[in-house]
């Protein structure tokens, strides 16, 4: 769960085969496809060999040009030709990592359908000449949430003339703290307040601006979470 707004960071990882010193060259590429919710930052981009970096030179990001919709690749044309920090080199069993952010932008789903981000690997699979095998499909989802706030009156009528202003806790040391996520209701008209994009967390609720002739309410606290 994320707010809208939030760097949101993913993790891609492939396992090499056990006889991958037995290849004389090795491709590997990630295909990785986000929904409009998700913009994907292409200059978070990190890949690691067991951990250790790999330089930005040594793989290639693909956004455009791209089939299937793919949203970008991360492209190995050759992991045999690869040195990571440390003169750390791929071999049998060996982990590829890929790192990078993407944010979750106006256009997210809000609810339980969320917003998805599908991915998947070819790689080399025949070590002694061409040859090109592909993973499952694997899907990981983000979603956010909207809560709404009805004012009326006492008969149970729209209320016109609120403004509410909605926090969100933040855990810190010494203590914790509150932060602003939005106001809304200043042109004195609205009655029905959605205050959309929230992920799981605790929430104040203020009455910032009271209709004429009411009494303000008391901040409300109240706690978002999701079962997924």
């Amino acid at each position: 769960d994320y707010d809208i707004g939030d760097r949101i960071p993913f993790q891609l990882k492939a396992t090499l085969p056990a006889n991958y010193n037995t290849y004389g060259e090795y491709a590997l590429t990630f295909h990785d496809t986000e929904t409009r919710g998700l913009s994907f930052q292409r200059d978070s981009v990190k890949a690691y060999i067991d951990g250790k970096l790999v330089d930005a030179g040594d793989y290639s990001v693909v956004t455009e040009g791209l089939s299937d919709g793919y949203t970008f690749e991360v492209r190995f044309d050759n992991l045999k030709g690869i040195t990571a920090a440390e003169g750390v080199q791929a071999g049998n069993n060996s982990t590829i990592t890929v790192e990078y952010e993407s944010v979750l932008n106006e256009n997210a789903v809000i609810g339980a359908a969320g917003n998805p981000n599908t991915m998947h690997i070819t790689f080399s699979n025949n070590p002694n000449g061409e040859g090109k095998g592909k993973t499952p499909d694997d899907t990981v989802i983000v979603f956010t949430s909207k809560v709404i706030v009805d004012k009326v009156n006492n008969r149970q009528e729209a209320l016109p003339g609120a403004e509410f202003t909605l926090e969100k806790k933040i855990k810190g040391e010494p203590e914790d703290t509150w932060q602003t996520v939005a106001v809304l209701g200043t042109g004195g008209d609205l009655t029905t307040f959605a205050f959309a994009g929230l992920d799981d967390g605790d929430y104040r609720l203020t009455e910032s601006k009271t209709p004429q002739g009411y009494n303000t309410i008391a901040p409300i606290e109240f706690t978002v979470t999701a079962e997924h």
